[in-house]
């Protein structure tokens, strides 16, 4: 995405609170796309994983009691950046303007005449209060909120925050980065004249699978946020809206809070494995194991599509062969009329979708969504002399086609695709499994020898193993591998119920 020759753009981009899910989908497409990516040191490492492997990553992230680079610095490199042509985007947490110095660096760029485009982010001022069932603002009890930064001693006498001004008044109060100083805070508030007795509540790591919410009052918040042992980062609220978290219990809602779970599907498709385990409370970290490419040669997929007539049936097993094969029938400028003396089967209600998508109803789908189902239940009274069609990936295991070929059919399995391991996914792989992950899901074969090949120790013992079925739980049980749910009903939805009743347990 260079711009050599026109000079480059500066994205300031909010990544959020700290949830990957949380990233607007602007914000996302620009991190896929940059040339140099520049972030901040509480950005979601699932957030930077979005971006293409030959991205130059910077981290210019400030960490306490180490020598950080400076905001001038910075400046710099956004300029420098952007003069050498590349499109770069300048990563924060939250909203970058606010209390993130986005308006230094804009002003910095504007100086400079380089374009530059500000992206919000969802700021942990409002998610914060949010993820525990606090509204910022309510009817009722706060029609205006103010948001603090606590970077600075409130103690100072010559601080630039009004605390008494702040401390008047019954509307919310939210303050920042404010982890170390709770305390003092509280004592400045009641000093400058809010009721002692008024509701507070801390969240640390908001959104996040290892939140933590400490609830009180104004005269004693600092004291139990201390005995919960509350960190950086946190959000700090006061005001009477603090009470509809006990009303709301929004926390009691997701049987996976506070879970943090690996999803290993291609990235394409971890969307709905992802999303259906967030909307239960989950934290999902995606590590693509898998990634679906072209293969090297279509001479034998295109001969069979040539000569499709030979065939009763085309059986396919995947959503991912139904999509290879029907791109490459329109690269032939063919479509679905060419199938219409032929017989059409699918596995699962994936691929049933995808098979509808292109028109296509299928003639045969049987019970369950695995192979061995598949056999059972495929008629077998035609089977003389006939052939069947398998479209596969390169190096797929040979259960349907001997299964078949067992029922007296001639089964012609070709390669429509293959699945590779994503380069930028095992840089990951063994540090993500040193981060307090509680389970790991596989969904399909491949998932798991790609992950097991990624690993240099394997999968720690603590962390639980979810499979999306038999023939997966196999293969992991053979590379060595505890699987601890085998989902019964092998889909997404089975396997997402099958990890739910494990945790309910």
């Amino acid at each position: 995405m260079s711009n050599e020759s026109t000079g480059g753009k500066v994205f300031l981009v909010g990544a959020g609170p700290g949830d990957s899910g949380l990233i607007t989908r602007r914000g996302a497409h620009l991190i896929e796309q940059a040339d140099v990516i520049i972030y901040d040191r509480l950005v979601s490492p699932d957030i930077l994983d979005l971006a293409a492997v030959s991205t130059e990553m910077v981290d210019v992230g400030k960490t306490p009691g180490k020598s950080n680079i400076s905001q001038l610095e910075i400046n710099h490199l956004l300029i420098d950046k952007a003069k050498r042509g590349k499109t770069v985007v300048r990563l924060k947490g939250g909203d970058p303007f606010v209390f993130g110095r986005g308006a230094e660096e804009a002003a910095a760029l504007s100086e400079e005449g380089i374009h530059f485009e500000v992206v919000p982010g969802v700021t942990s001022a409002i998610a914060g209060p949010g993820s525990v069932g606090i509204p910022v603002t309510d009817r009722g009890k706060a029609s205006y909120f103010t948001v603090v930064t606590a970077s600075e001693d409130p103690t100072k006498t010559d601080s630039d925050i009004n605390w008494d001004a702040i401390a008047k008044g019954n509307e919310t109060i939210v303050v920042l980065m404010g982890s170390k100083n709770i305390d003092e805070i509280s004592k400045v508030l009641i000093k400058g004249g809010r009721d002692p007795s008024t509701p507070a509540a801390v969240v640390e790591s908001a959104t996040m699978a290892d939140q933590r919410e400490v609830f009180g009052m104004l005269a004693n918040i600092g004291e139990l946020a201390a005995l919960s042992k509350i960190a950086a980062p946190c959000v700090l609220v006061i005001g009477e809206v603090v009470e509809s978290a006990k009303k709301l219990q929004v926390r009691t809602n997701f049987p996976l809070l506070g879970k943090k779970i690996l999803v290993t599907r291609s990235r394409d498709q971890a969307s709905k494995l992802s999303m259906s385990l967030r909307d239960l409370g989950a934290s999902v970290v995606e590590l693509p194991t898998i990634a679906i490419s072209p293969i090297n040669d279509y001479k034998y997929l295109d001969k069979s599509i040539t000569n499709i007539s030979d065939y009763k049936w085309v059986i396919f097993s995947s959503a991912n062969a139904v999509n290879a094969f029907y791109s490459r029938l329109s690269q032939m400028r063919l479509d679905s009329r060419h199938f219409s003396e032929v017989k059409i089967g699918a596995i699962g209600p994936a691929t049933c979708r995808a098979l509808r998508l292109e028109g296509i109803s299928p003639d045969f789908i049987p019970p369950r969504a695995v192979s061995d189902s598949l056999i059972a239940n495929f008629p077998h009274s035609e089977s003389s002399l006939q052939k069947i069609l398998l479209p596969s990936p390169e190096a797929a295991p040979e259960t349907i086609k001997m299964g078949l070929e067992k029922l007296g059919w001639t089964v012609h399995r070709v390669d429509a695709y293959k699945t590779i391991m994503p380069k930028q996914s095992v840089k990951r792989a063994g540090r993500l499994l040193n981060e307090s992950l509680d389970m790991v899901t596989f969904t399909s074969s491949s998932t798991v020898t790609n992950l097991d090949a990624m690993l240099e120790s394997g999968i720690p013992p603590e962390v639980s193993i979810a499979c999306i079925g038999p023939v997966t739980a196999e293969t992991a049980r053979e590379i060595g591998m505890k699987p601890d749910i085998v989902a019964e009903e092998h889909t997404i939805n089975g396997l997402v119920s099958a990890i739910t009743i494990f945790y309910s347990s």
